[in-house]
């Protein structure tokens, strides 16, 4: 309790930091659940192999001294890297997994198993690629600190990784309530049935909504590299699983519930572990997430799991 007193805003600033990652991994959770009604458990895989890319683009960068001088264009080469694989894969699990299972009207629990055997795949494919042991990122931004607010420094990383993660959520947010494509993506989350009738191309939709989770999932990745410096094999679940609870959290089906999910999560975690220990962290994000959910068993948002609005 004392760290917790003495260093509030440094943990403060730390957990908004990594809430800023869980709840761009929740908005690819709650894209998809809003239409198809399922949970996407390979999207830690995909969340995963981005991160792998962007670690590759980083080391080819920092190879060359003229290129890795500009942080700005390592940052941008990564995430252009990261999600255009991630919004390959994504697709791509959609078109051999997902689909099929739909077509077959397999129903939610094959999906949600399919999805599961598709992340162990990714994982085992990478452990025996890339090992079974963190490995280390280049940085392709410094550590320096930016400012001090309230005794707690705030570095360069944490200000980058922020701010990445909640401009590309308010992005995707507006595009979902202003543009045809995001009114698109409502009404068919609201009533496929009828938005077919209405002329909307469903199964459009669907690909919509996973390249939309492909994109976050790339963003997510490189971001994840850049304030943890290292991932491996096992990120996709890790981190991944924490995302899902922050989909839960805020209120599954809901962006602003991903983004509200995200930032509480972070910030239990990061006071829990000042409090307790860092060994209890992930047990008190946990405990958080079966508390609210208790007390209010839509989300923080307050939307139907049923219900999917913008």
């Amino acid at each position: 309790m004392s760290a917790l007193y003495h260093q509030f805003a440094a943990f403060t600033i730390s957990g908004l930091t990594v809430g800023a990652i869980y709840a761009l991994l929740a908005s690819g959770y709650t894209i998809v659940y809003r239409i198809l009604g399922l949970f996407n458990f390979a999207h830690g895989g995909v969340f995963m192999v981005g991160t792998f890319i962007a670690l590759f683009v980083a080391r080819g960068m920092n190879t060359n001294p003229s290129i890795a001088s500009s942080a700005l264009i390592g940052v941008v080469a990564m995430v252009v890297a990261a999600a255009a694989a991630t919004t390959v894969l994504s697709v791509g699990l959609e078109f051999s997994i997902f689909r099929p299972i739909r077509i077959r009207q397999g129903g939610g629990l094959p999906a949600l198993v399919a999805g599961l055997g598709a992340i162990s795949v990714l994982q085992e494919i990478f452990a025996k690629w890339q090992g079974h042991y963190p490995v280390r990122v280049p940085q392709a931004v410094g550590s320096s600190t930016v400012t001090t607010i309230f005794h707690g420094e705030l570095h360069v990383s944490q200000l980058v990784v922020f701010v990445g993660a909640m401009a590309t959520l308010i992005l995707l947010q507006r595009y979902v309530a202003l543009a045809r494509t995001g009114r698109a993506l409502r009404a068919a989350g609201q009533d496929a049935k009828t938005a077919a009738l209405m002329g909307i191309n469903v199964e459009r939709v669907v690909i919509v909504s996973f390249i939309i989770a492909g994109l976050t999932a790339g963003v997510a990745a490189t971001l994840s590299n850049i304030y943890l410096g290292s991932t491996w094999y096992f990120e996709g679940f890790s981190l991944g699983i924490k995302g899902f609870t922050a989909a839960l959290l805020g209120g599954m089906g809901s962006i602003g519930g991903a983004i509200a999910g995200g930032l509480v999560l972070g910030l239990a975690e990061s006071y829990g572990a000042a409090v307790f220990g860092v060994e209890w962290q992930d047990v008190i994000a946990f405990a958080a997430l079966v508390l609210v959910l208790l007390i209010r068993p839509r989300g923080i948002v307050g939307e139907r799991m049923a219900t999917v609005r913008a």
